[in-house]
């Protein structure tokens, strides 16, 4: 499997099964979504998020239903950023504002099965963890 690189910033890689797989990172300061299906990747459209923001984590429950975690804003305001992809399609998923005087992101996400995830993440000083059960 080639990958096209885009520029610096991919930064998790998944299987959803074997030959399908999801890429995430950031694009400048826009987070990018790749898709490998085919033999070929493809960018997918990311929800826009009327600012800045990345993904450093993705994981695939099924093959129809992904998560991938990140940040949006910068530096030190930053807040958790989650997207959801359910059989094709990408949003925004709402998470908890963290009153942090220096931001938080969450960096790594876990899917052992559908609706069950678990991601981590952290705020300065602190760590941050977020499950989702439904």
């Amino acid at each position: 499997m080639s990958y096209p690189n885009t520029g610096p910033g991919e930064t998790a890689l998944t299987l959803a099964r074997p030959g399908v797989g999801r890429l995430v990172g950031h694009l400048q300061i826009s987070p990018l979504i790749e898709l490998y299906a085919g033999g070929q990747w493809t960018a997918a459209a990311s929800p826009i998020l009327g600012g800045p923001g990345g993904l450093s984590g993705v994981s695939c429950a099924s093959a129809d239903e992904c998560w991938a975690v990140g940040h949006s804003g910068f530096e030190p305001t930053d807040q958790p950023l989650i997207e959801e992809e359910l059989a094709g399609s990408w949003s925004v998923v709402s998470s908890p504002h963290i009153d942090a005087s220096n931001g938080a992101a969450l960096l790594s996400i876990a899917c052992p099965q559908p609706a069950s995830c678990w991601a981590v993440g952290g705020t300065l000083p602190g760590v941050l963890i977020a499950e989702s059960t439904s």
